[in-house]
């Protein structure tokens, strides 16, 4: 492990993506932007959708299905009267009825009586394995995919505005929430079809659009220096996640057994879910630094994952802990 590197090379990066390329397309631009390639993200977006993307570099990438578990919020433009075979504007039209537009009074009730546990049918033209090729490949293929439903829960749920045969919605969602599917069963309460228009993810778990780097930066950071630096400045350490998202500090003794695989006594607050575990360093004057991720079970703590470099530092590491 390099000793005092100026350079962060892991921790979370907050991404606004643009419109028009793939969150696969964000990866690519991040890991040239950090010279590395370990990097993924938490939460695909629709090449179409704009947003909130959670890029991880190094170690962090180890917290992707922790992160990806977060519930998010969405604003999303929903057009009545067609409906798409994508279920989006990135669709061809594939049904169409000839009916008045829902007015907005009828929009909110329908979309009220939605909030709470749902049955949701995902699109057929999604990143969902089936057989283990993405059912968006196997539809471009021809092939005729049905997905089964699966449990998701709508939050809360707004109308911002309603004009003609589109309306503004913004909505709070669990993981795994399609907010495509959204706009079709919606339409399907109000005894029409639909299809979103636009898509902005405006919130992921703690990680808000107005703390996110713009995406169009990213992708110069591939070649240009100051953009580079732009991205490097904002990587968030993994130690300045404390406070953000579900941490819990441990002695020295019990991130010593944690990291051998043992169970020590779970520290007061620490909760029954996935948890970032840091080991208190005051007395070295140092920042706590992250070690893993741990769940309680009952009166110990279980660790679920260990991150490098697996023993307890005794110097800032700026990679790890971030600037000082």
């Amino acid at each position: 492990m390099a000793k005092n590197s100026v350079t962060p090379r892991c921790g979370v990066l907050v991404v606004d993506k643009p419109s028009g390329c793939t969150s696969h397309d964000v990866v690519a631009w991040a890991r040239r932007a950090f010279a590395t390639r370990e990097v993924g993200h938490a939460g695909t977006l629709d090449p179409m959708a704009t947003g909130v993307l959670v890029v991880l570099v190094g170690e962090a990438t180890k917290l992707s299905t922790w992160v990806t578990s977060e519930d998010k919020s969405y604003e999303a433009e929903v057009r009545f009267g067609q409906e798409t075979d994508t279920l989006d504007a990135d669709g061809t039209i594939t049904k169409e009825v000839d009916l008045p537009a829902p007015d907005r009074s009828s929009i909110e009730a329908a979309a009220r009586s939605m909030v709470g546990a749902l049955e949701q049918t995902p699109p057929a033209v999604s990143a969902i394995k089936v057989g283990g090729v993405a059912a968006h490949e196997r539809v471009r293929r021809g092939e005729v995919v049905e997905l089964a439903p699966r449990e998701v829960v709508l939050r809360d749920v707004q109308v911002l505005t309603s004009d003609g045969p589109r309306a503004t919605i913004a909505l709070s969602v669990s993981k795994g929430f399609y907010v495509r599917s959204f706009a079709r069963d919606l339409a399907a309460r109000l005894g029409t079809l639909a299809h979103l228009t636009a898509l902005r993810r405006t919130r992921s778990g703690v990680f808000s659009v107005d703390r996110a780097m713009d995406g169009a930066s990213l992708r110069r950071a591939r070649e240009d220096e100051g953009a580079r630096a732009e991205a490097h400045a904002r990587l968030i350490p993994l130690a300045a996640l404390e406070g953000l998202v579900a941490t819990v500090r441990v002695s020295r003794e019990a991130a010593v057994a944690l990291l051998k695989g043992q169970r020590p006594p779970a520290p007061e607050g620490s909760i029954e879910d996935t948890q970032l575990v840091l080991v208190d360093r005051s007395e070295l004057a140092l920042p706590a630094q992250p070690i893993g991720l741990a769940v309680r079970e009952g009166d110990v703590l279980v660790a679920r994952r260990n991150l490098l470099p697996g023993v307890i530092l005794e110097q800032r590491e700026p990679w790890l802990d971030g600037p000082e």
